[in-house]
């Protein structure tokens, strides 16, 4: 899997900024229910990874990707990291959220993560692989960073052969004139085929895996539900550990 221009990055990095003020804005009137659903959220995920790993004030928990309020920052446990080439932009823009969490905030890229090797018991990575730069090489750092027996809880968008080849086309002939729109954050698409071998190639072994449409916002409006019929996106959740 090819690595995009520093351009193209950039311009998805813009893209997703943009998303990010609009939500900002939206969230101002909604942060309470907001913050209760992310909550809840959390709890489902420590659930799922309880049979796979103990988490514990002591572990060490890395999120790569967290954006303005992921996981991490709802976790009640643990030395928490939130990291993301972002991260001075969302704390100016959602600091309401993050503030009081706990969470140790670090301005980075996946593809070179600032930590030891062997640091984390826990890294988290969710909506973020076909937003970055090289896929391939974020995993390869999130494998280094584990600790011998650490997990990896990932997710990810996924589309059908129709969403993959639209978004081939787009990265090819559309993306370098400046064409983006509806592709414009998201400078990788991934079926579940592309998802498994790259995550096998890496060198990580899947413990659990669940595909639904629940990553859908809004899934009765109009926008979605054509998405959905085009694409049939569904989102990916794989819970991982090294061969």
């Amino acid at each position: 899997m090819k690595e995009v221009s520093k351009s193209r990055w950039r311009i998805a990095q813009s893209f997703e900024r943009s998303y990010q003020q609009r939500k900002a804005v939206n969230l101002r009137q909604k942060e309470v229910p907001f913050v209760a659903n992310s909550m809840a959220r959390a709890a489902r995920s420590i659930k799922m990874l309880s049979s796979y790993l103990s988490i514990s004030s002591d572990s060490q928990i890395l999120e790569v990707g967290a954006g303005p309020h992921g996981t991490v920052y709802f976790l009640p446990e643990g030395r928490r990291y939130a990291m993301d080439p972002l991260a001075a932009f969302y704390w100016n823009n959602f600091h309401s959220i993050q503030r009081g969490s706990g969470v140790r905030i670090v301005c980075a890229q996946g593809e070179k993560i600032p930590f030891l090797s062997e640091s984390f018991d826990l890294v988290i990575t969710e909506n973020v692989l076909d937003h970055t730069a090289y896929p391939g090489q974020v995993l390869n750092e999130i494998l280094r960073v584990l600790r011998p027996g650490g997990v990896l809880f990932f997710g990810i968008n996924i589309s059908n052969f129709t969403g993959k080849t639209l978004s081939t086309f787009h990265e090819k002939v559309l993306a370098p004139i400046r064409v983006l729109h509806a592709f414009g954050p998201h400078p990788f698409c991934f079926t579940r085929s592309d998802v498994g071998q790259l995550i096998s190639r890496i060198g990580f072994r899947i413990l659990w895996e669940e595909c639904s449409a629940e990553a859908l916002a809004h899934p009765k409006s109009l926008k979605m539900r054509l998405i959905e019929i085009l694409f049939r996106a569904r989102y990916l959740q794989l819970i991982c550990r090294a061969k």
